[in-house]
C-alpha cells in the first residue's frame, strides 16, 4: 500500500493542502543578517561586561594600594614625629555652596481668580492660555480664557460672587467645584513688567 501512494504521489506532485497551495514540510529560517546582529550584540554585550569588571577590580587594587600607603606614611610619620614637633594640619578652604538652580516656575493661572492689570498671559494646569481681562463694568481684573474684557454674568442672588460664576462658565465645572478650584494657589501675573 505504501509503495502506491509513493507511485501516486510521484506522478500528481507533491500534496496540495487547500486550492492551489502546495505543503512545504520545511521550516522557515529567519535572514541571515538578524543572525549577524544577534552575535554581534552579544559580542558587545559580554566585551562591555568584562570592561566594567575590569574596572571595578583595578578601582578595588587602586584603592587598597592607597591605603596601605596611607599606613605606611603612618609609621614613617609616627617616627619622624618623636624627633620633630608635629605642625598643625593646614586648612581647609571653605567649600562654595552650589550656585542657585533656576527659580521655581510660577503658580498656573486659575481660571476666574484675580489678576494684576496689563499682565502677559499665564498659563493654566492643562496648558490652556490665560488672559488677564477686565471684568466688565467693574475694577476687577480676572484670568479668562478668552482675551478682550470679561462679560458680567448674569448672578443668581445678588450676594454671588461674579468671579465663581465666570469660573462655572468658563470651566464648565458645578459651583462647588469652583470654589474649591479658586481656592488654589493663583498666579497673579505679572502686572506689565
Amino acid at each position: 500500500m505504501t509503495h502506491r501512494r509513493d507511485a501516486v504521489e510521484k506522478r500528481r506532485g507533491p500534496r496540495r493542502v487547500g486550492p492551489g497551495t502546495r505543503l512545504n514540510t520545511r521550516l522557515k529560517q529567519p535572514p541571515r543578517w538578524i543572525a549577524i546582529v544577534t552575535g554581534l550584540l552579544t559580542i558587545v554585550l559580554l566585551a562591555s561586561a568584562v570592561a566594567l569588571i575590569g574596572m571595578q577590580m583595578s578601582r578595588l587594587s587602586s584603592d587598597s594600594a592607597v591605603s596601605d600607603e596611607t599606613t605606611s606614611d603612618e609609621t614613617v610619620s609616627d617616627t619622624v614625629s618623636d624627633s620633630v614637633s608635629e605642625s598643625p594640619p593646614p586648612p581647609v578652604a571653605p567649600v562654595a555652596p552650589p550656585p542657585p538652580g533656576p527659580p521655581p516656575a510660577p503658580p498656573p493661572a486659575v481660571i476666574a481668580a484675580p489678576c494684576l492689570p496689563n499682565s502677559t498671559d499665564g498659563v493654566t494646569v492643562d496648558g490652556s492660555v490665560a488672559y488677564c481681562a477686565l471684568l466688565q463694568g467693574t475694577d476687577r481684573f480676572l484670568w479668562s480664557l478668552y482675551p478682550g474684557e470679561v462679560v458680567m454674568p448674569v448672578l443668581a442672588f445678588p450676594e454671588q460672587d461674579p468671579a465663581v460664576v465666570v469660573c462655572m462658565e468658563q470651566t464648565l465645572r458645578a459651583e462647588p467645584d469652583c470654589l474649591a478650584y479658586l481656592a488654589q494657589p493663583n498666579n497673579p501675573g505679572n502686572g506689565g513688567i
